[in-house]
C-alpha cells in the first residue's frame, strides 16, 4: 500500500503527507519538502482543488536534496545530514490535468547510505515527543527530577528513544528572563514587601524582601529579611540595613549579630546596630586561621604551623582575659616574627568577637558559628539552579521560603500537641 508507483493518485495534501510519514516508517527514511509551488502563487494558471494546496511538490532525503550552506559568520563548529556526496532519491507529485488529485510522477528509491531501524529511531523528528509527552517531561524536570530517570519514562511512555539532549533543550524553554518587574509582581501576590535600590542611571543596585511570616518569631531559627545586592560595596549594605531599621521596629532590641570576618562591611554593622554585640562564626575564624597561616606566607616549617595552629585555636576557645593573655605570651615566645605579627594586626584588637569568653557569649543564646545559616544556604542550592535567570531564582526562593515556614510552624504547633511522657513515678528519685 506504501510503495512507490508513478501515477498514484492522492485526494489531498493530508493524504500525501500521511502517505510520506508511513512510507518513511516502512523503509527507514527520511524525507524533507525539497521544492514546492502553492495554487495560491501566480505559477498556477487553471484550477486546482483547494485541498491539494499544491500543485507541484518534491520530497528528497535528508541526506540529499541540495548540498549544505551555512548561514552566519562561520565561527560555530556545525553539522548536517547531508552527505557530500549527497543521496539521489526523491519523490515528486504533480497536480493531474483536472486539478482533482496529486499525482506520482517520478521518484528515485536508491539511497547511498544506510538504513536501518535503529539510526532511524534515533533522527531528530523520530525521537520528537508529542503535546502531551513534552508538557508530563516539563513538569517532572520542574520539579528537579533526575534526568536519567525522566528519559526513561518518556521511553517507556512513547516507546521514543529520547536523548538527554532532548530534556535538556526541552527545559531551556521553560526558562524565564530577568524581568524586574514580573519578580515584584510575583513578591507583590505572596503579600511580601519589596523595596528596590536603584542608582541615578535607573541601574538596578538591590532588591529587598520580607514576608509577614519572618516579623513573626515562633522561637525557631528564622528568615527575617533577604536582600539581593548586585555588589556588597559599603553604600548598597548600609542601605541594606536602612531599609531592615525603617521596616521593623524592633530592631532596636537586636542583640547580637553574628558574621564571617570577610565581610568587608562590618564597621557599617557597629554604627547603625551600635548596642548590638558583633561577633564572628569561629568555624569561619579557624578556616581563616588555616589558610593564612602556611608554611609559604609564614616561612615556617609544617611542624612549626601545626604548633601555631594549636595554640590559636586554645586562644578561641579560651573563657578568661587572664588565659587569653597566657597564650599570646606563649604564641609570641615561639619566635614565629610573622605569625605574631598578623594575629597582633588582625586579630588582637577585636579578641572578644571571636574569642569564646562572656563578652563573646552576651545575647548569642550560646550560638558560636552561623551553621544554621549554613543549613538554610544548603537548602537553598538544592532547590535554586546556578546561572539561574532573576525570575526562576526569585521564583525558586519563595520555595524554600515557603518550605520552611511550613516546618517552622509545625515546629511551633507541635509543642501545644504533644507533651512529654515519662516512666517514672511522681515521688521517684529519678
Amino acid at each position: 500500500m506504501y510503495m512507490l508507483e508513478t501515477g498514484k493518485n492522492f485526494s489531498s495534501y493530508t493524504d500525501v503527507k500521511n502517505f510520506i510519514h508511513q512510507y518513511e516508517n516502512n523503509t527507514y527514511t527520511k524525507f524533507w519538502k525539497r521544492d514546492a509551488k502553492l495554487i495560491s502563487s501566480n505559477y498556477t494558471k487553471r484550477p486546482i482543488k483547494i485541498e491539494l494546496q499544491y500543485s507541484y511538490l518534491k520530497y528528497s532525503c535528508i541526506y540529499g536534496g541540495q548540498p549544505f550552506r551555512p548561514k552566519g559568520k562561520k565561527i560555530r563548529d556545525t553539522k548536517t545530514f547531508k552527505k557530500e556526496d549527497l543521496c539521489p532519491a526523491f519523490i515528486s507529485f504533480f497536480s493531474d490535468i483536472k486539478g482533482n488529485s496529486l499525482q506520482i510522477r517520478k521518484f528515485n528509491d536508491k539511497h547511498n547510505h544506510e538504513r536501518t531501524k535503529e539510526s532511524f529511531s534515533f533522527l531528530p523528528q523520530q525521537r520528537q515527543l508529542s503535546n502531551d509527552a513534552k508538557e508530563t517531561a516539563k513538569y517532572l524536570l520542574s520539579l528537579r527530577a533526575d534526568r536519567k530517570l525522566v528519559r526513561q519514562n518518556l521511553t517507556q511512555i512513547t516507546g521514543k528513544n529520547v536523548i538527554l539532549k532532548d530534556l535538556f533543550n526541552l527545559q531551556r524553554t521553560t526558562v524565564k528572563g530577568n524581568s524586574l518587574k514580573k519578580c515584584i509582581d510575583f513578591i507583590n501576590e505572596k503579600n511580601a514587601d519589596a523595596t528596590i535600590l536603584k542608582d541615578d542611571n535607573d541601574n538596578f543596585k538591590g532588591l529587598f524582601v520580607q514576608t509577614p511570616a519572618m516579623k513573626d518569631g515562633s522561637c525557631q531559627s528564622e528568615i527575617v529579611a533577604i536582600c539581593l545586592l548586585v555588589t556588597e560595596d559599603k553604600e548598597n549594605f548600609e542601605w541594606f540595613l536602612n531599609t531592615f531599621k525603617s521596616k521593623n521596629s524592633s530592631w532596636i532590641n537586636t542583640k547580637c549579630i553574628m558574621t564571617d570576618k570577610d565581610l568587608s562591611e562590618r564597621d557599617v554593622i557597629r554604627r547603625l546596630f551600635p548596642d548590638a554585640n558583633l561577633i564572628i562564626c569561629i568555624f569561619h575564624v579557624m578556616k581563616i586561621f588555616c589558610r593564612e597561616i602556611t608554611c609559604e606566607k609564614m616561612g615556617i616549617t609544617s611542624i612549626k604551623r601545626k604548633k601555631c595552629l594549636e595554640i590559636l585555636q586554645q586562644l578561641v576557645y579560651s573563657r578568661t582575659d587572664k588565659e587569653f593573655k597566657n597564650l599570646c605570651n606563649i604564641l609570641k615566645d615561639t619566635g614565629y616574627t610573622k605569625v605574631y605579627a598578623y594575629f597582633e594586626k588582625n586579630w588582637l584588637h577585636i579578641k572578644d568577637e571571636w574569642s569564646l569568653n562572656e563578652e563573646y557569649l552576651r545575647g548569642s543564646f550560646l550560638n558560636t558559628t552561623n551553621n544554621r545559616l549554613e543549613s538554610i544556604n544548603s537548602k537553598l542550592k538544592q532547590v535554586i539552579r546556578k546561572n539561574s535567570s532573576l525570575e526562576d531564582f526569585i521564583e525558586s526562593l519563595f520555595v524554600i521560603i515557603h518550605s520552611l515556614e511550613i516546618e517552622r510552624d509545625y515546629k511551633a504547633v507541635y509543642q501545644f500537641q504533644k507533651r512529654s511522657v515519662t516512666t517514672y513515678e511522681p515521688a521517684s528519685d529519678e
